[in-house]
């Protein structure tokens, strides 16, 4: 499965531009609302104080990464970063996050770390969004109309710092 499943991957995608299209919707994930983000965050191993936003750099135990890989895999936290809300509905999004699903589940068959890095990843992915949404109900009228391209900014930012490590290990999957 080695080298000929990278270059599968590299002529099927491309780039790291293509790669990243199939993991997430930066768009999409930012209008998501703070309360299905928090679910995530707890769900990826967040802890139960969802509320809590903080970043951590430890990744929960083994079987709570296992079970927080399969939400990325087979459940429908990719299907949420494309904004699918019926999985019954086929559109291209359907085929992004099918694609997205796959590469996730082909790069831990080969890289032991790739679940413990997607769930990471993920999670403060979600942590980025709630605290933009959190950021952006602070303002009023007038300072929405001049704070929320840089809070908009930063948000992004975060979420693609988030989700680099992702990325990577796709890139490096033999």
């Amino acid at each position: 499965m080695g080298s000929s499943t990278s270059s599968v991957q590299q002529n099927l995608l491309g780039s790291r531009a293509e790669i990243i299209k199939a993991l997430y919707n930066e768009d999409v994930m930012l209008e998501l609302n703070p309360s299905i983000a928090k679910g995530f965050i707890s769900l990826l191993g967040g802890g139960s104080d969802a509320n809590n936003t903080n970043s951590g750099t430890t990744a929960p135990p083994t079987a709570d990464v296992n079970l927080s890989f399969l939400a990325l895999t087979e459940g429908n936290v990719l299907d949420t970063c494309f904004g699918i809300s019926n999985s019954n509905i086929k559109s291209t999004n359907t085929e992004k996050s099918k694609k997205g699903k796959e590469l996730l589940a082909d790069a831990a068959y080969i890289n032991d770390d790739m679940k413990s890095i997607a769930v990471t990843g993920y999670r403060d992915a979600f942590i980025a969004i709630v605290t933009y949404q959190k950021e952006m109900k602070q303002l009023n009228f007038i300072t929405k109309c001049f704070q929320s391209k840089k809070i908009r900014t930063k948000a992004i930012t975060n979420m693609r710092v988030a989700l680099l490590a992702v990325v990577e290990a796709i890139e490096e999957s033999p």
